[in-house]
């Protein structure tokens, strides 16, 4: 076979649930089809000391790979240059929700296009142990399996000073604060909007003793913190067309391929190892 595309040497992809580099691409294989030659993540992740196994390389055809791996490698550089066996996702309440829902376990209430995607994400991650945390407008920071009852408590139409003061009094700043700066969790990922984070009014520095990064658009950039291990993974439009997602499930959407991803460091490839 004979390379071609040497600029594509480097770059991340997936492939059957797994992280791989790419090698080098190839054309024509015996079945007429360009083939990339990887190699996998933990191969890379194993040069940079972390202790790993290896496993096969070989050749794929091209179509077989997902190249949004590429962006999420953008996104998240400091989520997904590591092992990762636990995520504390802490995510927002949406206007939309179960009806006739009742009292029912927070998790289920919410039927946002953000929560959904979400929900899709965690329950395919099942070698993950993801822990998800809601900020309500109504009962603060809670469990995703704190059982409540349905409400229409909302930040959205509040002015700035309303958003802190209604903020403050449900305790947001003290619940959220010791869980990012002492996470327990091996990443951490925050998908609020501007309202929540103002709710939330979070200091402008602090610095975290694992990865925290808040996902988000930019015009929420001002309010997300900075400091060590505190990172900002900016979504634009164009990865609503990337993602295939409109801009409201766009974080839902991003964190679910994620999730996807991170799960698949702990499946192994179908087709062997060395």
């Amino acid at each position: 076979m004979t390379e071609i595309c040497t600029q594509a040497k480097g770059k991340m992809i997936s492939f059957q649930g797994n992280h791989w580099e790419i090698i080098g691409v190839y054309s024509p294989s015996e079945q007429g089809k360009t083939m990339v030659r990887l190699r996998s993540h933990y191969e890379t992740m194993a040069e940079r000391g972390y202790t790993v196994p290896r496993e096969l390389i070989d050749y794929v055809p091209t179509e077989l790979v997902d190249d949004r791996f590429d962006l999420l490698t953008e996104l998240f550089p400091t989520g997904i240059d590591r092992p990762i066996k636990s995520v504390h996702i802490i995510s927002s309440c949406t206007a939309s929700k179960m009806l006739d829902a009742g009292s029912c376990k927070a998790r289920y209430l919410y039927a946002g296009a953000q929560h959904r995607k979400l929900l899709e994400g965690i329950e395919t991650a099942e070698n993950l142990d993801i822990t998800l945390s809601i900020v309500s407008a109504k009962y603060g920071l809670i469990g995703s399996n704190e059982t409540i009852q349905s409400y229409e408590d909302t930040f959205s139409g509040l002015s700035s000073v309303e958003i802190r003061r209604k903020g403050k009094a449900l305790g947001l700043r003290e619940a959220m604060l010791p869980l990012l700066q002492q996470p327990k969790a091996d990443l951490t990922l925050v998908l609020l909007g501007t309202d929540y984070l103002q709710a939330c009014d979070l200091p402008r520095s602090f610095d975290a003793e694992k990865p925290v990064v808040f996902t988000g658009s930019k015009t929420a950039l001002p309010l997300t913190p900075e400091g060590q291990n505190v990172a900002s993974a900016v979504l634009e439009e164009s990865h609503t067309r990337a993602f295939g997602a409109g801009f409201v499930a766009l974080k839902g959407e991003v964190t679910k391929q994620l999730l996807i991803r991170l799960n698949g460091q702990y499946l192994q490839p179908q087709w062997g190892r060395q």
